[in-house]
């Protein structure tokens, strides 16, 4: 039974890989998983350091130490080669593994560089864990540390290195000098002291929330939720306008119709309108919460998954708006990305 449900569990992690892959050659970002020999230049380091094996999110491994397994993973780390290959049959068995009572349990090997990582060893771990919406995944990890400079990515990286000495956390990730320190103030921490097991797992727990309930509350929830009440409360609103209908004030709510049937009509307009919000609501959540960090859409990604599509069908004011609106979410190449 295992086999049979690690083999459908790849079918749909191609497919997740492909459309991801597809999702991102429109939009003009790079498609596939990054390769560290080729970013990195080696004599920029001043050292490295072996962090032995800890817990690291999935959602900061975007790359592989060496070329050779670039085209087999999308950038999400979801499979790209055929379901009748043998990586995916090796893919299918550590799925049927991860599925069984043993699990996956051999931490994987990788290098973290500037506060991501990169899979030396583990490739297909990472991906079958990632297909099941996992966290984190156990490594062992070798830090590679650049040189000191004027680069603000590199004094923000060695901040992030003083916080970690004492947290052990990457989930927090800032982009401006200063922040991390702040951080440590506001949660009323005393300069130099390393946190307990307790105190790491409250914060992480907290401060992943919020990309929790992001995840879980999608249109799709959302319009479930909305159309529930709808069913509970539409039998009452007949008989409430029945007695009510004429006793709208004009000065209160001017476009109300003061008829039973008008208040119906007027009623369900509402009730639409409602779930036209939820529809759109996912996607400018996703965009307002980039600005309002200075998140790049690779962060964002990492943190919330990609930003959600608004369904097709959803009402507009005026093709002004649409036109706007849909150039300020997905940019200006939305019209391909609906194929229009």
């Amino acid at each position: 039974m295992n086999r049979s449900e690690a083999f459908q569990q790849y079918q749909k992690s191609y497919r997740a890989g492909q459309k991801y892959c597809r999702a991102c050659m429109i939009s003009g970002s790079y498609p596939y998983i990054r390769v560290l020999d080729e970013i990195l230049d080696e004599s920029t380091l001043i050292g490295r350091m072996d962090l032995g094996v800890m817990e690291i999110p999935t959602e900061l491994i975007i790359g592989t130490k060496h070329a050779e397994r670039r085209l087999a993973f999308a950038a999400n780390y979801m499979p790209l080669l055929p379901s009748d290959t043998e990586f995916a049959a090796k893919w299918i068995s550590l799925c049927a593994a991860h599925l069984s009572e043993e699990g996956i349990n051999d931490p994987i090997s990788c290098y973290e560089y500037m506060g991501e990582f990169y899979v030396q060893e583990g490739h297909k771990r990472v991906s079958v864990l990632r297909s099941y919406g996992a966290a984190g995944v156990s490594a062992r990890v070798v830090r590679l540390v650049p040189a000191y400079s004027d680069d603000v990515r590199v004094r923000v990286y060695y901040e992030f290195m003083d916080f970690f000495a004492l947290t052990r956390l990457y989930s927090v990730d800032f982009r401006r000098p200063g922040g991390y320190a702040k951080l440590l103030e506001a949660l009323g921490c005393e300069p130099g002291r390393t946190w307990t097991d307790s105190e790491r797992q409250s914060f992480a727990a907290s401060f992943m929330r919020f990309g929790e309930a992001f995840r879980f509350f999608t249109t799709e929830r959302m319009l479930a939720q909305i159309d529930e009440c709808y069913q509970i409360i539409k039998p009452e609103m007949a008989m409430h306008y029945d007695r009510w209908a004429e006793q709208n004030l004009k000065s209160i709510s001017f476009d109300q119709p003061q008829t039973k049937d008008g208040c119906l009509r007027y009623w369900e307009s509402r009730v639409e309108r409602l779930r036209n919000v939820a529809r759109k609501r996912p996607a400018y959540c996703w965009r307002q919460v980039a600005e309002y960090f200075k998140l790049t859409d690779a962060q964002m990604e990492q943190y919330f998954g990609p930003i959600p599509l608004i369904p097709k069908g959803v009402t507009w004011d005026s093709t002004k708006e649409r036109e706007k609106a849909m150039t300020y979410l997905y940019g200006s190449n939305w019209k391909a990305l609906y194929g229009e």
